[in-house]
């Protein structure tokens, strides 16, 4: 297809527009120009030299917005695969700050408050996990990064608020899914620390569509084991399946009670 001079035109004064400092509404011309270069791949690698540049501002609320755009320039498919850079984008605002070697005798306080664990709270954490979810489709190589990054977000649900737990459960249900003709040891390896850490959300009493997502996401891991043959430590199924005898015994919604006892079912049978 030719890309039309007005099309590249368009794009070039956005990425002069987008050059320089933070100001207000620059996020909504970083946007106009990620989703320009959706319908204009010879642009594409450009337009992410710029998100990854504004990606890397202090500002932010703007860095959320930078993130937003740069991941529906990658589900548009357009982008190719750039996970390394958004895993080295993403992971500074997921993970504790490492204490800097001239920091040592610095402020014992303001340490503790820079290395201490990572609250799942903000736009900018969810923004950086949504964007940790677009990236994993281009992924050209899940199978070195499979158990890293079920790890991570599966770890983060230790420190995340309700409100973002669904936004882990999509991210983990699309790492998932992206991923049943990995290697059976590999999923192994991401499913067991993902299962044991999801039943937060099955047990989360007070809000029903985290422990909707939080079940499903349970059914489909236990039904890609089944489905490729590895086996999940007994250790593992038995503390899902104590999580699961609780929720089946205490819920209220009858499709949530229904669908728990499918667990308890099938973890009965594994074992």
């Amino acid at each position: 297809a030719v890309v039309s001079t007005q099309s590249t035109g368009n794009t070039g004064a956005l990425m002069e527009a987008a050059a320089g400092r933070v100001f207000p509404g620059k996020g909504t011309v970083v946007g106009a120009l990620a989703d320009t270069a959706c319908h204009n791949p010879a642009q594409v690698g450009s337009v992410v030299e710029v998100l990854v540049r504004e990606a890397r501002k202090k500002d932010k609320d703007y860095v959320a917005e930078v993130m937003k755009s740069f991941g529906r320039l990658l589900k548009s498919g357009s982008a190719g695969d750039q996970w390394k850079v958004v895993w080295d984008l993403t992971i500074p605002h997921l993970t504790p700050k490492q204490p800097e070697e001239e920091d040592e005798e610095g402020d014992e306080e303001e340490m503790k408050e820079e290395t201490g664990p990572v609250i799942i709270q903000t736009e900018l954490h969810e923004a950086s996990i949504r964007l940790l979810e677009a990236a994993w489709s281009g992924c050209t190589t899940k199978e070195s990064h499979f158990v890293e990054s079920s790890t991570l977000l599966s770890n983060l649900f230790k420190t995340c608020t309700w409100q973002k737990q669904p936004v882990l459960l999509s991210a983990l249900d699309v790492l998932i899914k992206e991923s049943k003709e990995l290697e059976s040891s590999v999923l192994s390896s991401g499913m067991e620390v993902c299962l044991t850490h999801i039943m937060r959300g099955v047990d989360d009493v007070k809000h029903q569509h985290v422990r909707l997502s939080a079940i499903k996401l349970t059914m489909s891991v236990l039904e890609l084991a089944g489905k490729r043959g590895f086996a999940l430590t007994s250790g593992t199924l038995e503390t899902v399946l104590t999580h699961f005898r609780d929720q089946v015994s205490s819920e209220g919604n009858q499709n949530l009670k229904a669908l728990g006892i499918e667990v308890v079912t099938l973890i009965e049978q594994i074992l």
